[in-house]
């Protein structure tokens, strides 16, 4: 049964293709598409027409019309969904990258550009941080967020660089940092095709700054020319800089601050707001914050206070990357930071914490630090008894608040409140979860308390789903000889 369409190759659709890239308005040529995408009725509607279409005018970069190969990749980068759906990704970021190298400016720009939206790695805006605070620009006080892309047009989400083989993102960036500078090429002064190169680097070096790390030490150099580019050079260096301040430099928020009090009011504008921003970027990743923590001068409730919004997962960061922050701090100011941790404990305690997974989060902090050093935290020790007055935290909660004891307890059991151990028998007692028992255990076990009876009377109707899904697992094992494994793991 025929279904209407006819089956017509895609090179067919070239010489089309051609005719409408060398057309007045190309850009508007899937206008109609990107309206209706989001659609819920239409998101996942398949139009054979434009994929086919979309797919020729892949072909169509680094044609030898220069007008034609320059609308390609705008067609291509605003239509980027329905490009990954239609094309190789693979080919179409390779041929981007040829035309990069292009000694013709305008195809050669637009293809930078290209690149950027789709090797992209910067987040969402809505996943970059927006706190309160004081602005540590003296020259303005307006409250900003992370968002660069008000000065220019660039990618204000990411991309699909996870979908691209590492040799051919590498390629393309290798690419990207030659043009940086293209003394070599016709028309090297104009540097609109430098900008877009800058600006590709820094979309990539948002989450994934291992891929161009190499370009830091070239845009470094480059800064200390005074020409168009510094806007966009410092664009790439602060989103760089955003994960991973280490591989910028430790005088960036120095220059940053003279690039902005040395701006003036022309075409400079833009490295002043782009300098503005670009402070703040660099000074919220977990590993600047524990730079700053580590400050006995800087205020730390302020930086705990951004610390805890990645606790909360609000913002991209392994939860690694705060843990370690807060460790490091707690080495360099210990009392400091347990006083504000107390604090915490309080809201939590009162059912007033910051979020619903902040409880289970904090408890795991306080694990990490007694691990570290248990008796800077007796403030919050004293008052550990608390923590298991009821059974309506997560199984997490009571598991790391456990591991907190016992790290307390193998540097000093002195440090443990009185009765600790009457009370953690009493609360697992009536406690059904095994993941919380088997802590339990361990804690009862380093203070010599554990009583095998209280593992051995539980009925097997009391333990957790889990501990019965395991059993069901594996039907030829008895409940006695599931648990005996079980205590050989722990």
């Amino acid at each position: 049964m025929s279904t209407g369409v006819a089956y017509i190759y895609q090179k067919e659709f070239v010489p089309l293709a051609e005719a409408l890239l060398d057309s007045s308005e190309p850009a508007t040529l899937f206008d109609d598409f990107r309206e209706k995408q989001w659609a819920i009725n239409r998101q996942h509607e398949i139009n054979p027409l434009r994929e086919i279409l979309i797919d020729a005018i892949g072909e169509c970069l680094n044609h030898e019309e220069y007008k034609i190969g320059a609308n390609a990749a705008v067609v291509l980068r605003q239509n980027i969904i329905l490009c990954r759906r239609a094309c190789d990704l693979n080919d179409v970021v390779s041929a981007l990258s040829q035309q990069v190298n292009e000694n013709r400016v305008h195809p050669a720009k637009e293809a930078a550009l290209s690149l950027a939206y789709f090797l992209s790695a910067r987040p969402n805006d809505r996943k970059l941080p927006q706190w309160g605070g004081v602005d540590p620009m003296p020259s303005s006080s307006m409250e900003e967020d992370l968002d660069q892309h008000r000065f220019v047009t660039a990618p204000v989400g990411p991309g699909y660089l996870h979908e691209v083989s590492p040799e051919i993102a590498e390629t393309a960036i290798d690419i990207l940092i030659q043009n940086l500078d293209r003394k070599e090429y016709k028309r090297s002064t104009d540097w609109e095709v430098a900008k877009e190169c800058a600006k590709a680097l820094g979309t990539i070096g948002y989450q994934r700054p291992a891929l161009v790390a190499n370009s830091v030490p070239k845009i470094q150099k480059l800064l200390e020319e005074q020409d168009d580019r510094q806007a966009w050079l410092v664009y790439a260096l602060t989103s760089i800089g955003y994960s991973r301040p280490d591989l910028i430099g430790d005088d960036v928020d120095v220059r940053l601050k003279e690039f902005s009090e040395q701006a003036g009011l022309d075409a400079s504008w833009q490295l002043k707001a782009v300098a503005d921003v670009g402070y703040r970027k660099i000074g919220h990743a977990p590993i600047y914050l524990e730079k700053e923590g580590c400050d006995p001068d800087s205020d730390l409730s302020e930086i705990v206070d951004k610390l805890s919004k990645f606790m909360l997962g609000r913002y991209p960061s392994s939860p690694e990357g705060w843990r370690q922050a807060f460790v490091e701090i707690y080495r360099s100011r210990p009392e400091e930071l347990a006083t504000i941790l107390n604090d915490e404990l309080d809201q939590i305690l009162e059912d007033e914490s910051r979020g619903m997974n902040y409880p289970e989060n904090f408890a795991l902090l306080l694990s990490d630090l007694a691990s570290v050093d248990a008796k800077h935290l007796q403030p919050l020790i004293d008052r550990s008894k608390d923590f298991y007055r009821d059974h309506s935290e997560s199984h997490n909660w009571y598991e790391e608040v456990l591991d907190f004891h016992y790290h307390v307890a193998s540097e000093d059991e002195q440090l443990l409140p009185d009765d600790i151990d009457d009370v953690v028998i009493e609360f697992l007692e009536s406690e059904s979860r095994h993941s919380i028992l088997t802590h339990g255990r361990s804690f009862l076990q380093e203070i010599n308390q554990w009583d095998d009876e209280l593992m051995s009377t539980k009925d097997v109707n009391d333990m957790d789903l889990e501990f019965i899904e395991d059993l069901e697992d594996d039907e030829d094992m008895s409940l006695v000889e599931l648990l005996e494994e079980n205590d050989q793991e722990v």
